[in-house]
Formats: C-alpha cells, sequence, structure tokens
C-alpha cells in the first residue's frame, strides 16, 4: 500500500512522513494499492465541494472512493481525499489541538469515509466517531 500525500496549500507546512504513517496504520486491510490525500486551502476546497456536491462554502475534508476492481493491484488508487488546512486550523484552535493532531483527525475521518463510514444519522455519526477514536488512539504521537 501507499499514500501519497501532496500539500498545496500556499502557507501552511506540515510534516507529510508522520500523516503518510497514520494513514498507513489506519489501512491494514487495504495491502495493496494507492491513497492520494492532497492538502489544500479554503478556495481550493469550495471549488471541490461546489463542483462534487453542490454545497457551497469550504468544508474541512472531502473524500472520493475510486470504484473498486475485483481484485487489488498495486496500480489500484482506492480514492482522494482532499483537507482544507485553513478550516483544520481554524477547528484546531476552537478544539484547543494543534494543527497537526487536527489534520491527523481529517485523514482518519476520510479514510472512513472511503470504507463506506458516514455520519448522516445519529447512529452513523457515533460509529464512525467511535472508530476515529480507536484508530487515533492507537497512533502513537
Amino acid at each position: 500500500m501507499e499514500v501519497w500525500i501532496t500539500n498545496i496549500h500556499p502557507k501552511v507546512k506540515l510534516r507529510l512522513e508522520k500523516l503518510r504513517s497514520l494513514a498507513l496504520k489506519a489501512l491494514p486491510q487495504m495491502d495493496k494499492g494507492r491513497l492520494h490525500i492532497v492538502l489544500t486551502d479554503d478556495s481550493y476546497i469550495t471549488n471541490l465541494n461546489r463542483r462534487f456536491t453542490g454545497r457551497t462554502g469550504p468544508t474541512d475534508v472531502l473524500s472520493f472512493p475510486f470504484p473498486a476492481q475485483r481484485l487489488p493491484t498495486e496500480e489500484m488508487v482506492w480514492g482522494e481525499i482532499y483537507i482544507s488546512l485553513d478550516r483544520a486550523a481554524e477547528q484546531a484552535r476552537d478544539y484547543g489541538i494543534g494543527l497537526e493532531d487536527e489534520t491527523r483527525r481529517l485523514i482518519i475521518h476520510g479514510i472512513l469515509h472511503l470504507l463506506g463510514y458516514d455520519h448522516e444519522t445519529n447512529k452513523e455519526a457515533k460509529q464512525m466517531k467511535e472508530k476515529e477514536d480507536q484508530l487515533l488512539s492507537g497512533e502513537p504521537r
């Protein structure tokens, strides 16, 4: 499994290797293929949000699963996750945590969406939050 992380945010820089390691540990069932994660700004994610969900304004994370193939191959791409580091920074301030910690949570959140988790109902939101917490607690900082 490969995880490609690209930071296209014009100002914010993070330690990508630590984030890549987190993503790999959250994906044990995906032993082949690639996952793309793009760290961006509000402007970029606002355009994606409008184009693909019809919603206005920025969001913190968008996940785009790619259609599954019958047999995973090394070349298969599981999906793409886009994270607004502007939203992550604002949420980190609101939660009293660091930007890297909030970005880690958003990576896990995006991965869970790729794996079929959702939060449209209270029950789904609770299950997703529990899984997020489980995956984050097993990751050394």
